[in-house]
């Protein structure tokens, strides 16, 4: 986990040296209109659990990771320079096991709008920077192996009265903003001078920010006295789709 962005940040220094060679190569390779990209996209992923694991710690749960996987998909196309699009992301926090038999597990998952811009391009190289907004929600699922009450949803719960009473299985959902900007490059890959599609390979690096407090649900009740739990810190994703442009007659 802690090599991966190590890797990536090699990718992209590698990357913009490639970027800058083309650059040099201004007739074989002169400016265009940057490319249309759809991708699939893998990554890192934190969220913000401190808060979290001291209400797992009071109520006999292991705490749980900060730091996870990113699975995601995304697009966009271009209007001159200006790059509008589309993504989503999951991220999987894992599972936990105490030694009383009480389980947690954390998932994430968040869709944003995109805007960018394309600051450098050429007949294969995108190097844009992006911003994007959206809203996710975060499940936490809690389980007793001996089962046990449940809290009465006849008013708002408390969130560690939850915890401490989740039955055989109990599940919270967490509602929050999110807003990422970055940077990235996108490389596209073609069979030939003449083809106009291919393959393309991408990373983005950035970082998240979730600017309100998390709203948590439990069976159609808003909980009481909940911690903070969204998506935070910095994160690099490596891309791979399909992309292409146009010529203009």
């Amino acid at each position: 986990m802690r090599q991966f962005p190590r890797i990536a940040v090699t990718g992209a220094l590698l990357a913009v040296a490639v970027v800058c060679a083309h650059a040099q190569d201004a007739p074989a390779n002169p400016p265009i209109a940057p490319f249309n990209n759809f991708f699939v996209a893998l990554g890192n992923a934190f969220s913000n659990v401190d808060l979290l694991n001291a209400r797992f710690d009071s109520t006999k749960y292991d705490a749980i990771a900060g730091h996870g996987y990113s699975i995601g998909a995304g697009a966009y196309v271009p209007f001159g320079r200006a790059l509008f699009g589309a993504e989503y992301h999951a991220a999987d926090f894992g599972f936990e096991s105490s030694s009383i038999g009480r389980t947690n597990k954390m998932n994430s998952a968040y869709w944003m709008g995109t805007v960018g811009y394309a600051f450098y391009t050429t007949w294969q190289f995108n190097f844009l920077g992006f911003l994007g907004v959206g809203e996710g929600t975060t499940k936490i699922v809690v389980s007793d192996r001996n089962g046990g009450a449940t809290v009465a949803t006849n008013v708002d719960p408390l969130f560690n009265d939850i915890l401490s009473n989740p039955g055989f299985s109990s599940t919270i959902n967490g509602t929050y903003t999110v807003i990422q900007p970055g940077i990235g490059i996108d490389y596209l890959m073609l069979r030939s001078e003449k083809s106009h599609t291919g393959v393309t390979f991408g990373i983005r690096i950035g970082t998240t920010i979730s600017p309100h407090r998390t709203a948590w649900t439990y069976e159609g009740r808003d909980v009481v006295g909940a911690p903070d739990a969204g998506p935070v810190g910095s994160f690099v994703r490596l891309t791979l789709g399909v992309g292409g442009f146009k010529l203009t007659p």
